[in-house]
């Protein structure tokens, strides 16, 4: 066992250990029991990695009371029952831990190997040098790094018959491969455009904010499988301006999660430039360790200082960007502005190169803002690969006074919501008011007033004249 102190802490090694007991699969072949710096711990270890010896790590699980059993059998003569005890209370904690990220755990145990290995080179290595064997020194250090440059080019494709890849497709929920379903796949790129003040930012950081909070439903809208870790880069607006925004959908949005806290981390306003070096070094050390699993990026013209038209420049941009992606398998959304124009198709509305929505699997247009009620309306257009009905008429809204306040509805849903408003404000408007204080026509409020009856949302009466009058459903 190395004695040297770690980086890696007691309460980091415990969950490391108890990824090795649980998770096998993923750690069992980074890990020796000589690593951990707990007597206990070793021990725990090496008892587990004798009994998982041989068997299938995919479906042979170590159970809470099967490894207590075993570690009672082969500790009992040697240890006295109070020590015994803390076995049992440190396998009970193992049990207890909220095992962590598959891919980040996986990061962790091989940092952790590669630690507990250069610790023991290091000690090697000195007894050399004291012996005098200096090239023995050296080949030591040589050997570590041919064992985890060997360890980094051994890449698993995942190939399978096409029986065993059918087959295997029936097992997995289509929403386990979102982080937010459906428009925002795990290592995906989304491309989300509109024109200037059309509600982008709003919209980015309310992603951001919900994913990190691991709200049910991003936007109140899209389903969020879980939380997950989130970076925000938001370098076009003001640091003070985007503080004031986070700090609104902080409370109003993710109502304060605890969660989120941990879970975001916000660029503000800087001269990052992703096709200069060093400022792409600093973001890839940043995110060396935090490990998003979601990096939201505003504005793409902040990002990027070439021809935004040349195709060439641009597509070297986005290579960045998937290489980013892979290696730190995390998805992207990347805000743009879209090109003024009355061209019908979303695929043609990004500012600039083709490549851009090319790059893109799912893409989301913001058009038509205007005010409605107390709340901010824009249109949303959404293409996406995943299954998703591309014809639904939806909204973003940005409403201070609801939670959340940043919502996609249904277009028809805003509609009688403002309609609904509008009564609550002043009972009893007949069809012509309500035509005059909602701003709808006429042929536009009469099926949303049918629709709103139907559903129970309002109620009419006969007034004056014969008239039609409206109530809110409940009498006051």
């Amino acid at each position: 066992m190395i004695n040297n102190e770690y980086s890696f802490t007691l309460a980091a090694q415990c969950k490391l250990l108890a990824a090795l007991v649980r998770r096998p699969g993923e750690t069992l072949s980074l890990i020796e029991p000589e690593y951990f710096t707990n007597p206990i711990h070793v021990d725990i270890a090496r008892i587990a990695v004798k009994a998982l010896k041989g068997k299938n790590l995919k479906t042979d699980r170590l159970t809470r009371v099967l490894l207590w059993t075993l570690v009672r059998e082969s500790l009992k003569k040697s240890h006295r029952r109070d020590a015994l005890q803390r076995y049992k209370q440190e396998i009970r904690s193992l049990y207890e831990e909220r095992l962590l990220d598959g891919t980040y755990l996986v990061d962790l145990a091989r940092n952790f190997s590669l630690e507990a290995k250069s610790r023991q080179t290091l000690v090697e290595a000195e007894k050399d040098i004291n012996a005098g064997n200096h090239a023995r020194a050296v080949q030591r250090f040589v050997e570590l790094e041919r064992t985890y440059l060997s360890v980094d080019r051994s890449i698993e494709l995942p190939i399978k018959h096409l029986h065993r890849f059918i087959q295997d497709a029936d097992k997995f929920d289509p929403v386990d491969d979102f982080i937010v379903y459906p428009i925002i796949q795990k290592l995906g790129a989304v491309l989300l455009i509109g024109l200037p003040k059309e509600l982008k930012s709003w919209m980015g950081a309310a992603l951001a904010m919900d994913v990190a909070a691991g709200s049910p439903k991003a936007l109140g809208f899209f389903q969020v499988p879980t939380v997950a870790r989130t970076l925000y880069v938001q370098i076009e607006d003001t640091t003070h301006m985007t503080a004031n925004r986070m700090k609104m959908l902080y409370e109003k949005q993710a109502g304060r999660s605890t969660r989120t806290i941990g879970n975001l981390k916000v660029i503000s306003r800087c001269p990052l430039n992703l096709m200069d070096p060093k400022w792409l070094d600093s973001l890839q050390l940043e995110l060396q360790k935090f490990k998003p699993e979601l990096i939201v990026l505003d504005v793409f013209r902040r990002l990027f200082r070439g021809n935004v038209l040349d195709a060439k420049e641009t597509a070297e941009f986005l290579r960045v960007l998937d290489v980013l992606r892979d290696k730190y398998k995390c998805a992207i959304v990347l805000v743009h502005h879209a090109k003024k124009g009355d061209s019908p198709e979303i695929q043609t509305k990004a500012l600039g190169s083709v490549n851009l929505a090319a790059w893109a699997d799912v893409l989301i247009l913001l058009w038509g803002k205007r005010r409605v009620g107390n709340g901010t309306v824009s249109n949303i257009k959404l293409v996406s690969k995943a299954a998703i009905d591309e014809e639904r008429q939806l909204v973003i809204v940005v409403d201070e006074t609801k939670r959340p306040m940043v919502r996609v509805l249904d277009q028809e849903r805003c509609d009688i919501n403002v309609l609904r408003q509008c009564i609550r404000e002043k009972p009893g408007l007949n069809q012509k008011e309500l035509m005059q204080k909602s701003g709808f026509g006429e042929k536009k409020l009469r099926p949303l007033l049918k629709r709103a009856i139907e559903r129970h949302l309002l109620r009419e009466e006969h007034g004056k004249r014969k008239e039609l009058i409206y109530f809110s459903q409940k009498p006051r």
